[in-house]
């Protein structure tokens, strides 16, 4: 009687497919040409020749210890006297595993800089103009995904507030 039930676990242990998600990189692309795709984006989305927004130049690797699991690289969007931080978390691998925005919530250029971030990572990753309009009307809750259909991954947006004022967005990617 033991073995059959040894067996019977063991046969639903090994042979049941795992339904968890599991993160993965958000792009298979390095932090420089990430930026690049950030840059692209950014352009294509002004019809408008005047346009003057424009990332800044993308900071060199920054680790906390020489076994972190991550180097972050920044650049920030500037919208009039304040911004928006965008930071690229690349993985030992080298290419970017999550990105994070950061700006203030309570100045408006700054504000709008953190949203027009978050669109450009949208798009950069991969996203459809469709599915970042939908992931868009899914962010009234405090976290949104929806499947990339180019990047064959789930993207995932969450969003919230640190310290009093300031907006943090956040995007990660899993494989379901």
């Amino acid at each position: 009687m033991t073995r059959i039930f040894i067996m019977f676990i063991l046969f639903f242990t090994v042979m049941t497919p795992v339904t968890h998600a599991q993160l993965v990189q958000i792009s298979d692309l390095t932090p420089a040409a990430f930026y690049s795709q950030m840059n692209q984006a950014l352009r294509a989305s002004f019809t408008d020749s005047n346009n003057t927004n424009s990332f800044e130049p993308l900071s060199k690797g920054i680790t906390m210890s020489a076994d972190a699991d991550y180097i972050a690289y920044m650049t920030g969007l500037k919208n009039g006297r304040y911004g928006a931080v965008v930071t690229l978390y690349a993985n030992r691998a080298g290419y970017v595993s999550k990105v994070t925005v950061a700006s203030l919530d309570d100045d408006k250029n700054a504000f709008q800089a953190n949203l027009l971030s978050c669109y450009v990572i949208m798009r950069a990753v991969g996203l459809t103009e469709a599915e970042t309009q939908q992931l868009i009307s899914n962010s009234n809750q405090a976290t949104s995904s929806i499947w990339c259909s180019r990047s064959n991954r789930r993207i995932i947006f969450s969003m919230n507030k640190q310290q009093p004022n300031i907006a943090y967005m956040r995007f990660l990617a899993a494989d379901k």
